[in-house]
């Protein structure tokens, strides 16, 4: 029996992870810890080619994970529309987010 590749008419299919939170707040951690954040040359464009060939999201759209900027927007793009979900909960909690992504004011109320 001969092993090799199976030769077809279609195109072979790439494969990525969904972006996620997770994979935001580790990509975002790790850039922070850069010499050269948030510029985008350097371990930063290191940072933002590995995370494109990751998720395969575009080259702005790394970017901006990377400085933690609409994550929430791109994490519903390329997961089915979670985004809604998250923003109706901030919405709902009355969460006011930072530029970096952390919560600086909340004010819950309850209603009966």
């Amino acid at each position: 029996m001969e092993y090799g590749i199976v030769k077809t008419d279609e195109e072979p299919v790439e494969s990525y992870l969904a972006l996620d939170r997770k994979i935001a707040n580790l990509f975002h951690s790790c850039a922070k810890n850069t010499k050269e954040y948030p510029n985008d040359y350097g371990e930063m464009r290191r940072l933002k080619i590995e995370l494109q060939n990751l998720c395969g999201i575009t080259e702005l759209e790394a970017f901006n994970v990377l400085i933690y900027r609409n994550v929430s927007d791109y994490i519903g793009k390329y997961n089915g529309g979670e985004v809604a979900e998250v923003k109706r909960l901030e919405d709902t909690a009355g969460i006011i987010l930072g530029n970096n992504g952390i919560v600086e004011n909340a004010v819950i109320s309850i209603e009966n």
